[in-house]
């Protein structure tokens, strides 16, 4: 069977598709469709992001989940008094970090961006120790660093704010409906509920559509449908 995946709705049909084919007509609701999509975006954006630590390489798949605190649209991230900030809560990654230099000119300031150095904590403690790699001591030739305390993260100097690029989590997918002949029908985003049992009539469609490119939607598919078998298999009949 040939199949288009274009939303959520096409890879919910594929997955029912499947199990009422391989098991007898025992399909999932739009409610377990929902929490098992949510868990296998997860699932692949971490696989996605390993493969990326190892090679350095950035998928295209990657790229929509891209984000930077501290661009035109995001605020930066701002640092207490000790240099500390928590990550923001979608990020997956941290990629690149930045801040704003201003330089004296005479009776004018320039602003520069610098980019803060990475670093695992045994390398950090090292380089603390060692006045030329000293961001506090050698101040106009090393960089600040960045470095992960208790799940936070740390700029040593403290630099005020901070602009990080990161690999974000993909935002949740929910599959809203009506009940028409007895059976849930997909409800897309700006269409009003005319006939739902979970929903007061004519409010507005509570669907969020995946953000996944159609090339990545046949794998998600897929992954939903293995694990839906394993679930429905393992339960008594």
């Amino acid at each position: 069977m040939d199949y288009t995946f274009l939303n959520i709705n096409d890879v919910l049909g594929y997955v029912n598709y499947m199990l009422g084919k391989d098991l007898l007509g025992k399909y999932i609701s739009p409610q377990e469709f929902s929490q098992i999509f949510n868990e296998v975006q997860v699932e692949l954006i971490d696989s996605m992001v390993k493969t990326f630590e190892e090679n350095r390489e950035m998928t295209s798949k990657l790229i929509p989940f891209v984000k930077t605190a501290g661009d035109n649209v995001n605020p930066p991230i701002y640092l207490d008094s000790y240099g500390k900030a928590d990550f923001p809560a979608d990020c997956v990654y941290h990629a690149r970090g930045n801040y704003i230099q201003y330089l004296n000119d005479g009776c004018n300031a320039k602003a520069k961006y610098k980019q803060v150095v990475f670093l695992d904590q045994a390398t950090f403690g090292g380089f603390m120790n060692m006045p030329m790699l000293n961001p506090l001591v050698n101040t106009k030739e090393v960089p600040p660093y960045m470095v992960i305390e208790s799940g936070q993260m740390r700029i040593v100097p403290n630099i005020g704010t901070l602009s990080l690029t990161y690999i974000r989590y993909p935002i949740e997918i929910y599959y809203d409906y009506d009940i028409i002949g007895g059976e849930p029908v997909f409800l897309p985003a700006g269409q009003v509920h005319v006939n739902s049992s979970v929903q007061p009539q004519g409010s507005p469609s509570l669907t969020v559509n995946t953000e996944w490119g159609a090339d990545v939607l046949p794998t998600i598919a897929n992954t939903i449908y293995q694990k839906a078998s394993i679930s429905i298999g393992s339960q008594p009949q």
